[in-house]
């Protein structure tokens, strides 16, 4: 049976909106506002069953406590797991629209416990230097679908799916930029080729250089 919900309906710390749609596995998923004031989409039927009581703020003051309990709040970790959660439930975010707005989510087992975050990245190959990355950038924040990578890694996961036919050749732009005739990054290749140039001159071509025929 399809869970039910009225505009107004209060569940600790949200507010229902009224506004819902159903993802692809069947979930409802409807707009909050929480108590301090962040308006966040969550699944309707955890939040019926107590599994999620607030935007992730109430998570981030209960994991506060605990990170400076192990003298873990400055860390590098802490920043990471706070960036993660910010990008998903806080609508002020600059890059909300890219993850929360379109239904990016934190798994609970994180969103809720710091200490579990932390203990998956050292037990996963996590090292200073190393950012956190999806494997599937349709899905959310997850042990299943969680990866660390280098800057050079996660842009080349961001420009996989771009090809560029140059010279004879199909590949992908990060895999252009290091051609040894390459002498701009691949982002910028794509950015040229998306303002009309030629794929070649856009791989060979010094930045210094503008004017293109």
């Amino acid at each position: 049976m399809a869970s039910t919900f009225i505009s107004g309906d209060k569940f600790s710390m949200l507010t229902l909106t009224g506004k819902s749609y159903m993802d692809k596995n069947f979930n409802r998923i409807v707009e909050t506002i929480c108590d301090c004031g962040n308006i966040s989409w969550k699944r309707l039927h955890v939040i019926k069953k107590g599994g999620i009581k607030s935007c992730g703020c109430l998570a981030a003051i209960n994991c506060q406590r605990i990170a400076l309990r192990h003298g873990l709040s400055s860390s590098t970790l802490y920043r990471i797991w706070n960036k993660m959660k910010d990008r998903c439930y806080n609508n002020k975010h600059i890059h909300y629209k890219s993850y929360g707005g379109r239904g990016i989510e934190v798994c609970e087992e994180w969103l809720n416990d710091f200490m579990s975050f932390y203990n998956w990245a050292i037990n996963n190959g996590w090292s200073e230097g190393l950012t956190l990355d999806r494997i599937n950038n349709a899905n959310g924040y997850s042990t299943f679908n969680c990866k660390f990578s280098t800057a050079k890694q996660q842009g080349r996961n961001r420009r996989n799916n771009f090809l560029i036919t140059a010279f004879g050749n199909t590949k992908c732009a990060s895999e252009w930029a290091d051609d040894e005739r390459c002498t701009v990054k691949g982002d910028s290749i794509i950015l040229r080729i998306r303002k009309g140039w030629d794929s070649e001159k856009a791989i060979i071509y010094p930045s210094m250089n503008i004017k293109v025929s």
